[in-house]
């Protein structure tokens, strides 16, 4: 990978972080790609990364509220 000028952000709290998405991915199907996406640095993740990922979360903050509803007819 080339580099982009940005510093290396701390491994362990970012795997830690993309872990706990990729936990979510299960109840939340709709960030399974930019999970994906930001799970393919688990190796060198860098401060750009980094940031997607605390995005990602913050996302899933400001969500929790949302959900759908299923009327069944009978």
């Amino acid at each position: 990978m080339l580099e982009d000028g940005t510093d290396k952000a701390d491994g362990r709290y970012f795997r830690s972080l993309v872990g706990g998405l990729i936990y979510l991915t299960q109840t939340r199907p709709n960030i399974v790609f930019s999970v994906g996406v930001i799970s393919r640095f688990m190796h060198s993740p860098h401060e750009h990364q980094l940031g997607a990922a605390k995005r990602i979360s913050r996302y899933i903050a400001e969500t929790t509220t949302f959900g759908l509803c299923y009327f069944l007819e009978l």
